[in-house]
C-alpha cells in the first residue's frame, strides 16, 4: 500500500534509470553554463577587476608591478589565461570560472566524505551552484574564487 513506503520513493525510483555520474556530469555542465553565460558581459572591468587585470597586465609585462595588497598567486592565473586566450573580458573572468565550478564538485566531494550518502552530497552541489554569492564571485575576475576552491581543497584533503 502506499502507506508502507517512504515518501519520495517514487521519486529515487524514477531516478534510477539514471546513472549517478550522469548526474553529476548534468550538475557540472549546468554550473559551467549557469557561472560561465554571457560571461564576457560588460566587456569592460568592474569592481576590484580594475585592479587584479591591471595587476595581471603588469606581471605578464614583468614591469611596474604596484598592487601589492593581495598574495600574487590569482593575479598570475589571471596573467597565464591572458596569455593563452588574449586579453579578453571573458579571459580575466575565467580563472574564477573555473575556480567556482571546481569548488561545487569540492563542496559534493565533501559532503560525500561526510556523509556517505550520494543523494546529500548532491543536494549540497546544487544547493551551492544556485547560491548567489557563489555565482557572483564565479563571475568576475576577482581572487575570491580561487582562494576558496584551494580552501576546500585543503578541507577535502585534511578529512579522513
Amino acid at each position: 500500500s502506499t502507506l508502507d513506503t517512504p515518501a519520495g520513493a517514487d521519486f529515487l525510483d524514477a531516478m534510477s534509470v539514471f546513472k549517478r555520474t550522469d548526474l553529476l556530469l548534468v550538475g557540472a555542465l549546468l554550473a559551467v553554463f549557469l557561472f560561465g553565460w554571457r560571461l564576457g558581459e560588460p566587456d569592460v572591468m568592474y569592481y576590484d577587476e580594475v585592479y587584479h587585470v591591471k595587476t595581471a597586465r603588469e606581471l605578464i609585462a614583468l614591469s611596474n608591478y604596484t598592487e601589492t595588497a593581495h598574495p600574487p598567486m590569482g593575479k598570475l592565473f589571471i596573467s597565464f589565461a591572458i596569455l593563452a586566450f588574449g586579453d579578453h573580458p571573458w579571459v580575466w573572468r575565467l580563472v574564477a570560472l573555473l575556480a567556482g565550478s571546481g569548488s561545487i564538485a569540492l563542496v559534493y566531494l565533501i559532503t560525500k566524505k561526510l556523509t556517505q550518502d550520494f543523494w546529500v552530497a548532491l543536494m549540497a552541489g546544487y544547493l551551492f551552484t544556485l547560491d548567489q554569492i557563489s555565482l557572483t564571485q564565479a563571475r568576475i575576475a576577482m581572487l575570491n574564487s580561487t582562494m576558496l576552491v584551494f580552501m576546500l581543497l585543503a578541507l577535502y584533503f585534511l578529512l579522513p
